[in-house]
């Protein structure tokens, strides 16, 4: 009996969470996961905490979409940051690729939609669609191609589109 309580104890114990949480930096896939598994960046946050940094983050998600939608991508990256400062999803950091990519910061921009996959982006085949546009701007013809190849295997299916896309 005893020794069924010792052993769950240390395996639950090897298996916990590191809730040290690592410096800001919006490239880091670190960092994001933690952002991620931890809204607000508290691991000990309460139910209310931590919808509450779900209601934030919505709230600079959307005022960056709105920046990308009006052109304004500084600010709309700026927005998305915000947002990632309170908790990290796959869809923020597509949208952060996006205005990314749009001021040619193309190697951000590619490492952003790698972890927005790796945050499981609903629309996984849009994300390694415009990794390979940011590969293929920056002249790496071969992770360009396969990431189009796995945007296709995802259901990427806008081959017009690819025949003319100028990122490519």
């Amino acid at each position: 009996g005893i020794w069924i309580l010792v052993s769950v104890f240390v395996f639950s114990s090897c298996k916990s969470k590191n809730t040290e949480k690592p410096p800001v930096d919006y490239m880091s896939p670190a960092w994001a996961d933690y952002m991620h598994q931890f809204p607000g960046g508290n691991p000990g946050a309460t139910p209310e905490t931590v919808n509450e940094a779900f209601r934030i983050a919505r709230q600079h998600n959307a005022a960056g979409l709105a920046f990308y939608r009006d052109g304004k991508d500084a600010q709309a990256i700026a927005a998305y940051e915000n947002a990632l400062r309170q908790f990290a999803s796959g869809e923020t950091y597509y949208n952060y690729g996006n205005s990314l990519a749009n001021l040619n910061k193309l190697e951000n921009a590619a490492q952003a939609y790698e972890i927005a996959l790796k945050l499981k982006y609903e629309r996984p085949e849009l994300a390694f669609y415009n990794a390979a546009c940011a590969y293929s701007r920056l002249g790496d013809i071969d992770k360009a191609v396969k990431y189009i190849a796995y945007a296709i295997n995802r259901g990427y299916n806008a081959f017009e589109f690819m025949k003319t896309d100028p990122d490519l």
